[in-house]
């Protein structure tokens, strides 16, 4: 699979994530144990999505490209990028901290409350970044790239997420799915 068809699927599952995300969240009427261990397996799909996507944008795709000759305007886009990551690990941070202190609180719908806040927040900011990304940011890649340097490029994504990437991303949201269902 070609390399930007690969962060084009990753997209696919964070996008399907949230939406799984904020639909239980939104109908949520008891603070209870599953959705209490929604949240905590929405976190750490979170985390681990943020370690390998991120690691393959920024130290593969970002770097390549950061080594050709590029217009002050291209770099900017790939600086912004990189600060937009940032900025997304800070809210991970923030939900996974949200998560464990609100298991405490008394109110379900102030728990349910926070959360969708910072679902929303997290999928809102992940949707313009993705749009940059797939209108911009590939675009110039794709200027840039021999059809040699994206084999050796795929070769380095494949190091990074291993066999059968796309079969745990299907295993991991097909859990958070069925939690979402069964917490219904």
């Amino acid at each position: 699979m070609h390399p930007l068809d690969i962060l084009k699927n990753e997209h696919i599952y964070i996008n399907r994530m949230f939406s799984v995300a904020e639909r239980r969240l939104n109908s949520a009427r008891e603070k209870d144990e599953t959705v209490i261990e929604l949240m905590n397996k929405i976190s750490d799909f979170l985390v681990q999505f943020d370690e390998f996507h991120h690691e393959k944008e920024e130290n593969i795709l970002f770097s390549a490209l950061l080594s050709k000759q590029l217009a002050d305007d291209e770099r900017m886009l790939i600086n912004k990028l990189q600060m937009e990551h940032e900025s997304r690990r800070d809210k991970i941070k923030e939900l996974k901290k949200a998560a464990t202190l609100n298991k405490t609180t008394r109110d379900s719908m102030e728990f349910a409350g926070a959360m969708v806040f910072h679902i929303t927040a997290l999928a809102n900011q992940f949707k313009r970044h993705e749009e940059s990304e797939e209108k911009s940011l590939f675009n110039l890649a794709n200027k840039y790239f021999s059809d040699e340097e994206w084999r050796i490029i795929g070769r380095k994504f494949d190091e990074v997420t291993g066999e059968h990437h796309f079969e745990k991303l299907r295993n991991f949201l097909s859990e958070i799915d069925a939690m979402a269902s069964v917490s219904h």
